[in-house]
């Protein structure tokens, strides 16, 4: 949803239902951070043998792999967005 603020287009946030993604996806157009924490809020460190649960990333055509790395893209004073790689 975009907001006209001042003459300037501001694009601003509608929160989105947040689903248990164990249950079903959580699909939104653009993933935010505080989202992305709420998802993880709710998900286990490790599995019943102590081993860690791990980030996959979808790479297109039914084929995922781990993420190695998370940047910062758009980097402010007050905060950034992220590239998961």
């Amino acid at each position: 949803m975009n907001l006209i603020q001042f003459g300037v287009k501001v694009k601003t946030h509608v929160k989105k239902k947040m689903t248990d993604i164990r249950t079903q996806p959580f699909i939104t157009d653009a993933l935010t951070i505080r989202e992305l924490k709420e998802i993880l809020s709710v998900l286990p460190d490790t599995n019943e043998y102590g081993e860690d649960f791990e980030v996959w990333m979808s790479v297109g055509n039914n084929l995922s792999n781990v993420v190695k790395s998370v940047w910062s893209l758009n980097l402010r004073n007050d905060g950034c967005d992220i590239i998961l790689e």
